[in-house]
């Protein structure tokens, strides 16, 4: 709710069957692309 009231954009990612770790399947994998992606984009 903070960030919306900012009017901060941002984004949430739900992993399915996924605690605190990204290991296993693609996850890692796809968070690693969406962050690379992020820091091409914004720098």
């Amino acid at each position: 709710e903070a960030l919306v009231q900012a009017n901060k954009q941002f984004d949430w990612r739900i992993y399915p069957d996924k605690n605190h770790g990204i290991y296993g399947g693609n996850t890692r994998l796809h968070l690693f692309t969406l962050m690379t992606d992020f820091i091409k984009k914004n720098l």
